[in-house]
């Protein structure tokens, strides 16, 4: 860059010791100075060659500098580093904050809509069906042990047997709550259809309280009715399903009046 500065002056391979001074003023401007070499050269230099034009190159010049304001690096065509995301702090499990999956909770609601549905379109599911919503009960998925734990903590003796259950290590599929007029499925049962209308024999007696007898008569119901909106074959006949489903419940009273409530909505217990 140096000779096409000089070439201002008429310094040539043999110039004068006045140009060799200005080229060297010049020089060290350029390189101690932050102005890019394109404005330096586009500085109007003087064309006297004498230290008078030197000097008035030289004003010049220090006056563009002055007026040249340093630029960021990012303006100046220099590329910066973008900057690190902050780090999230990731709990010991590796999960970094997860959320509810809202597309889960709509999938379980459908599911259960779907299954309700089939219900009502059944003779005995219909009618369990119906004297559950005008005794004012509400179905829906959730943590059936979560919802007995609460129905024990207010006091509930409507759920005394979901403690024994509970106590005994037994998942609770579904939980019928008297008190709270309120049914909740386990969105995991392996027998989602049988548990819905298990679920709808207690809600449909809740007169008389619970039995072994309720207990089994409802997976009776449950499954003959699951079976026909299904397809899916029964665990076994009717007795075996009935005795196998009474002997997890030591903790309630053998009978009480469910036969009789089964027959004025016109299902027969099947036992």
């Amino acid at each position: 860059m140096i000779p096409k500065i000089a070439s201002n002056y008429g310094v040539t391979g043999t110039s004068s010791v006045t140009s060799q001074k200005q080229l060297q003023s010049l020089q060290d401007v350029s390189q101690k100075s932050s102005l890019p070499q394109a404005d330096l050269m586009a500085a109007p230099l003087s064309k006297d060659n004498g230290v008078a034009g030197a000097i008035q190159d030289l004003i010049k010049i220090m006056s563009l500098l002055a007026s040249t304001t340093k630029k960021p690096a990012s303006d100046q065509g220099v590329k910066v580093p973008a900057k690190a995301p902050a780090k999230v702090p990731v709990p010991a499990s590796g999960v970094a904050n997860k959320t509810v999956n809202k597309t889960d909770s709509s999938q379980q609601k459908a599911r259960l809509d779907k299954t309700l549905n089939a219900i009502s379109m059944d003779p005995e599911g219909a009618r369990l069906l119906e004297a559950a919503k005008a005794k004012g009960y509400t179905i829906e998925v959730g943590d059936p042990a979560a919802a007995a734990g609460g129905a024990l903590d207010k006091g509930s003796v409507s759920c005394n047997h979901c403690k024994a259950a509970m106590d005994a290590g037994r998942k609770i599929n579904g939980v019928t709550l008297l008190d709270e007029k309120k049914i909740v499925i386990n969105p995991d049962a392996p027998d989602f259809e049988k548990t819905v209308v298990h679920e709808l024999v207690h809600a449909a007696s809740e007169d008389d309280g619970n039995s072994k007898q309720e207990e089994g008569i409802a997976d009776v119901v449950g499954y003959r009715v699951a079976n026909r909106i299904t397809g899916k074959a029964q665990p076994g006949d009717a007795q075996s399903i009935y005795t196998k489903k009474m002997a997890n419940y030591k903790e309630l009273n053998g009978t009480n009046s469910i036969r009789n409530t089964l027959a004025e909505l016109g299902i027969n217990a099947g036992v």
